[in-house]
């Protein structure tokens, strides 16, 4: 009987870690993903007011919608990329909401050659 119960309780968690992760890999649209950002950081008590904003910002641009952003990389991140490209990437992939350059970490190191900083060891 325990081998039962415990069998259950292995597949129903099993279930739920993987509907959890398919839809962490979904792609959400960048205005809720600013709305529930925010939601979280009240929820948390970090902060009592929203945070991120698409019309009231240090960086004073629009919430970006630039197709780099999606996916995996589904940020909040305002203005367009800029800066060098190369590899299909831009350095930068616009701005943080206290108007600091927001570096797009799949762009080549300079330093050390073609290779990401991801993928460095």
């Amino acid at each position: 009987m325990k081998k039962v119960v415990l069998f259950i309780v292995v597949i129903g968690y099993l279930i739920l870690h993987c509907s959890i992760v398919a839809a962490a890999g979904e792609d959400i649209p960048r205005p809720e993903l600013v709305r529930l950002a925010n939601e979280e950081l009240i929820r948390r008590g970090i902060l009592d007011y929203d945070y991120f904003n698409d019309k009231e910002n240090n960086a004073k641009k629009p919430l970006s919608t630039n197709p780099h952003l999606e996916g995996m990389r589904n940020l909040i991140v305002y203005g367009n990329p800029r800066g060098t490209f190369s590899q299909d990437r831009y350095r930068y992939l616009g701005y943080t909401m206290s108007n600091d350059p927001f570096t797009n970490y799949l762009f080549r190191n300079d330093a050390t050659g073609d290779v990401p900083l991801i993928d460095r060891n």
